[in-house]
């Protein structure tokens, strides 16, 4: 058997990483923490070389200014103390764990062990073995910061969290009481840290912790979603002027307490050519704890979200080698201030940092201003590429979000359409093609499924892009302006495989078909039988009952209307009317700048 005691001391003991074990993990996240097998002997070993607790030697020294690391056990009892090192084996990328040093703990007492780690490494990690019949408790593990110079100057970091919210107050009150728990086990993390609740609901005027310590509740005077909760939180953040960073983190996540701790240790220590990056949050879903979300993601030369790092289960310790890795290589490295970005290997990927959480210096607000008013989806995308700062993740530094495939909806899918075409116009250079692109193909798929809703939500979406400085930017007028649409059709049965989807049918095969779509309007010109022999539809037989000749022919119409005004549709016309966010602030009203 086997207990474990975490404690979070500051960074006068040097410690960087703890290592935190099941006991405190989400509910089914156990095995991102550590594992456990049964021995021959009968006892058992414990490994942690998982996602939240291996050491990434290689890429703490390249973020940090670290010369050196060692392991710190405390421990009582019998049992076995076991360094592991792991570096890559082959051209495969194929890492092997080995057993570098070995401690036998045979005391009453509380004992600490001291490991020094090399350079040979890239991977460290502690495990340990207790005999059959015999405990070996652990007081604290951590990894720490060796020979500290006594005069070595540390970055002042202060963090100013920044949580929206909407009408979840049960989610935002179990947020609050986390932190509330953490900031009474850690006096450093209470003091390094502040937190802002922009309340969007204006119906709710008792807000829970409205009087707490390190707590500040701001209500908006209209519901501007998840870009206007992040855009009010941080000016007024900026406003107090004793803040390093704002930290954009949603109200429905967990987070653990080692994932607060190791982005204060890691932006103590951040190299100064790192000053001006982003701290990024990996994000795993609730619904299944193991499973990684992204890591690291961007927009390809489409405009389009593509994943760089994640959509895998991480419970295996090859698979999280692997994809940390992956990020590493990713990760620009800096050699001196006048040396170039070197990125291997070379992507045509924009990345980003999603605001499930998302760590941003303060100086690139007063640079580059504040998040666009879009109400919520692909803000982050648009800011990101505004920016154009790489994301630096690092393990253990996470949250587990609710999976995003349980909240479709109409809305989400207008805010999608209508934000992504935002972020191509301002920022990408093939805009026009990116946006012609996606109206042709995506509106004939849903043309061709006789998915009217989507199609109807889809060119509003493009409409209000082409008036966007004229479309109120509140959820009021939205969330109405979207139902009234959805609720004139109806929608038809999803596909039962994601391989029967309409367009492209085959690659390379996929032209003919769009243009005859296009050229019959909607194959409302076409006769019943010949649709079905051309495949204009994902499911011919089903969808027959759903189709409507002059909902076809219309929407068919509607979108050559719209590829039409967006190729002659100017840029800097667009980006001269961008609007500004108006909010209330005792009594008066202020403007904040979007883009500078």
């Amino acid at each position: 058997m086997f207990q474990f005691v975490a404690t979070y001391p500051s960074p006068s003991r040097n410690a960087i990483q703890h290592i935190a074990l099941p006991q405190t993990a989400p509910q089914g996240a156990e095995l991102l923490f550590a594992r456990c097998e049964k021995q021959e002997n009968g006892g058992y070993r414990y490994e942690t070389a998982t996602y939240m607790n291996l050491l990434h030697r290689t890429r703490w020294q390249t973020l940090a200014d670290i010369e050196t690391i060692s392991l710190e056990v405390t421990c009582r009892g019998c049992g076995r103390l076991v360094l592991q090192g792991s570096s890559v084996s082959d051209a495969k990328n194929e890492y092997t764990f080995s057993d570098l040093a070995y401690i036998d703990v045979q005391s009453d007492d509380p004992a600490t062990f001291t490991v020094s780690l090399n350079d040979n490494y890239d991977f460290y990690s502690l495990a340990w073995e207790t005999p059959k019949e015999h405990s070996l408790t652990i007081l604290n593990a951590c990894y720490t910061e060796k020979d500290r110079l006594p005069n070595k100057i540390y970055n002042s970091v202060r963090l100013a969290f920044v949580i929206p919210t909407y009408q979840r107050v049960d989610d935002i009150v179990k947020t609050i009481k986390k932190y509330k728990d953490i900031c009474n086990s850690s006096s450093y993390i209470e003091e390094s840290t502040h937190v802002f609740i922009i309340n969007n609901d204006t119906a709710i005027k008792n807000f829970p912790y409205s009087s707490e310590k390190n707590i500040t509740v701001i209500h908006n005077n209209h519901n501007f979603g998840g870009s206007g909760g992040f855009a009010r939180g941080a000016y007024e953040a900026l406003a107090q002027k004793n803040f390093s960073h704002i930290v954009f983190m949603d109200d429905d996540v967990i987070i653990h307490e080692e994932s607060l701790f190791r982005t204060l240790a890691l932006l103590t220590r951040l190299k100064k050519l790192y000053a001006n990056q982003i701290i990024s949050g990996s994000m795993f879903t609730r619904e299944n704890p193991t499973w990684c979300h992204v890591i690291m993601e961007g927009l390809n030369e489409n405009g389009l979200g593509e994943t760089i790092a994640g959509k895998q289960d991480l419970s295996s310790r090859q698979h999280v080698t692997a994809i940390l890795t992956a990020v590493q290589q990713y990760t620009p490295l800096y050699i001196d201030a006048e040396s170039t970005i070197k990125i291997t290997p070379q992507k045509i990927i924009h990345p980003y940092a999603a605001w499930w959480y998302c760590v941003i210096p303060v100086a690139i607000f007063s640079q580059y201003g504040y998040p666009l008013p879009v109400f919520f989806r692909g803000d982050d995308q648009e800011f990101g590429m505004r920016i154009r700062s790489f994301p630096l993740p690092l393990n253990g530094i996470c949250v587990w979000h609710a999976d995003f495939s349980n909240k479709y909806s109409l809305l989400r899918l207008y805010l999608g359409v209508r934000n992504n075409a935002i972020t191509n116009i301002l920022h990408f250079k093939k805009w026009k093609r990116n946006l012609l692109r996606q109206i042709c193909f995506k509106l004939a798929r849903e043309i061709a499924r006789c998915n009217y809703a989507e199609c109807a939500i889809r060119i509003l979406a493009w409409q209000d892009f082409l008036h966007f400085a004229f479309i109120p930017s509140h959820g009021e007028f939205l969330i109405s302006r979207v139902a009234s649409i959805s609720k004139q059709f109806p929608q038809p049965e999803k596909p039962a495989e994601e391989s029967q989807r309409a367009y492209p049918r085959r690659r390379g095969k996929k032209f003919f078909p769009l243009l005859l779509l296009y050229l019959t309007l909607g194959g409302s010109l076409l006769p019943e039988t010949l649709r079905n022999r051309l495949f204009l539809f994902w499911n011919p037989e089903k969808q027959q009952k759903y189709f409507n000749r002059f909902r076809a022919m219309s929407f068919a119409f509607s979108s050559i209307t719209l590829m039409g005004k967006i190729f002659f549709l100017p840029r800097s016309c667009f980006i001269k009317h961008i609007p500004k966010y108006i909010f209330t602030n005792n009594s008066t009203q202020v403007e904040i700048s979007n883009i500078h």
